[in-house]
């Protein structure tokens, strides 16, 4: 698994949530993360994932996406959509209680994950 601190290392790679603060902008700071999870996890990592995407929605004020999704075809495989306004609030994501609690109880979960770090151009 990929540990928290990597992805302050990750390089730029150039919708509002109904839950979060003020509108989405271009130049918003985006997180793509893939994970695929050991079989025998795979609904107890939908579980937490699912949970930290709602605390994250909910009590982050930089936060304004963050979804959730999984592959039809494949269980194992879900996706990550997250959208902050800037590094600053993916740096105050990453220190969040929900986070690292969520974080550390799936480590072992995890088989393998890729994270990409975007800026947001549109709308």
């Amino acid at each position: 698994m990929v540990p928290p601190s990597s992805l302050r290392s990750l390089p730029p790679e150039g919708a509002r949530s109904p839950l979060g603060s003020g509108p989405a902008r271009a130049g918003m700071q985006t997180l793509v993360v893939e994970f695929r999870i050991h079989a025998a996890f795979i609904e107890a990592f939908e579980q937490a994932i699912v949970e930290n995407a709602r605390a994250s929605r909910e009590t982050e004020p930089g936060c304004r996406q963050f979804d959730v999704c999984r592959d039809p075809a494949d269980a194992a495989l879900f996706f990550l959509y997250e959208l902050y306004d800037d590094e600053a609030a993916i740096e105050a994501h990453l220190a969040t209680p929900h986070f690292q609690q969520m974080n550390a109880a799936t480590a072992s979960w995890v088989e393998s994950k890729k994270v990409g770090r975007y800026t947001r151009v549109a709308p």
